[in-house]
Order: structure tokens, then C-alpha cells, then sequence
């Protein structure tokens, strides 16, 4: 079971993106957190360090939140977790930064539902099949 951590305050798309992880051919246990400053608490609860599979990453929320949670990766116990930014802005600049920041990769946001159903089968199947990740400790 692959297990994804979706950082969005936006209660609908958050619910979207859980639906569509959950519904697909990869069997996937979904968390949601609405707000960025949850993300180092969730993954260090009770001294323990939790590394999901995939983080799903909203990068325009309040508080400069996708950037922080992208600072994570300055974390020796968690620069292997692999982020991925779902985002509506499209300037070079941003996504330059996302890159040099750790992401590893940068989506643009779909404008409707099927562009959501068209994204998530296309990046599951390459995420899941084809993506090669280390094995770090």
C-alpha cells in the first residue's frame, strides 16, 4: 500500500485528490493536511519520523506554506521523501525555485474535473511503474 500525504488547503481539491489516489489501480492511503505548518508535526508525531511514499504539495496557501513544507528537504531525516508541487502558477521563476528548493516535480494544477481525472491516471501510472526512487534510510 503506497502511502501519500496531500499538503491543500482547498477542502474541494483536497477531496478530489484523495478520491481519485484512492479510486486508482495502485492501492494508496491517503492523508490530508489543510495547512503547511501541520506537515513537520505530522511527520515527526511522538518522536518518530513517518516518510510516505509521495508528498502531493499545494504551493500557493497561506503563510508562504508550500515553500516551507519544501524546506523539509533541508532535513537529513526527510530530504528522501519525494515532493511533488500541484500548482495553478505557471512563472519560470517559481518553478525554478520549487526545483532548487528539492521538489521532485512540478504539475500544473488541472482547471476542471477531467483535466484532474486525466493528470492523476497519467502521473499515477508513470509515478507507480516507472519512477526509480533510493532506498534511503
Amino acid at each position: 500500500m503506497y502511502e501519500i500525504l496531500v499538503v491543500e488547503d482547498n477542502p474541494a481539491e483536497a477531496t478530489l485528490m484523495q478520491r481519485l489516489l484512492e479510486s486508482s489501480e495502485y492501492p494508496c492511503k491517503v492523508t490530508v493536511l489543510n495547512h503547511p505548518h501541520n506537515v513537520l508535526p505530522f511527520l515527526r508525531r511522538q518522536g518518530e519520523v513517518y516518510k510516505p511514499h509521495l508528498v502531493l504539495l499545494d504551493l500557493m496557501m497561506p503563510y508562504n506554506g508550500g515553500s516551507t513544507v519544501i524546506e523539509l528537504k533541508v532535513d537529513p531525516m526527510l530530504e528522501d521523501i519525494p515532493i511533488i508541487v500541484v500548482t495553478a502558477l505557471e512563472d519560470e521563476d517559481t518553478i525554478c525555485k520549487v526545483y532548487r528548493h528539492g521538489a521532485s516535480g512540478c504539475l500544473r494544477k488541472p482547471r476542471d474535473l477531467a483535466g484532474y481525472e486525466e493528470l492523476f491516471s497519467v502521473f499515477m501510472k508513470y509515478w507507480f511503474n516507472w519512477t526509480r526512487l533510493p532506498k534511503c534510510k
